[in-house]
């Protein structure tokens, strides 16, 4: 838990409205709550799993390192065109991923007889 609110402890000032002590205890509360009803809510993991891949797919494939070509790098067309259809296709295939999320076991068919 304490990596996921570190960003907010290292902070210098006010964090709306807040001091950073209480914007730290609010965020640590809402993790907690957060998890605790996910908890309680999903029964099944493979669900959570699914659409956990396919959100780190779309972030750390296609939404992030557009974002980061996009804004930081001098592109010609060509290449803001390029870094655009990745991220199209980057959230188009996590979109897919959260969609068509069975993995089809009952379809399974083993052609090799061992």
């Amino acid at each position: 838990l304490y990596p996921m609110v570190a960003p907010i402890r290292a902070c210098k000032g006010t964090i709306a409205g807040l001091n950073v002590n209480s914007a730290a205890s609010w965020a640590t509360s809402v993790i907690v709550v957060a998890a605790m009803l996910t908890a309680l809510m999903v029964k099944d993991l493979g669900s959570v799993n699914t659409f956990n891949g396919a959100m780190s797919s779309a972030i750390f494939v296609a939404i992030v390192p557009s974002a980061v070509g996009l804004a930081s790098l001098d592109f010609r067309a060509s290449g803001r065109l390029t870094l655009a259809t990745l991220l199209l296709v980057g959230m188009a295939v996590a979109a897919c991923g959260i969609i068509f999320s069975d993995n089809y076991v009952d379809q399974l068919k083993c052609f090799l007889q061992v």
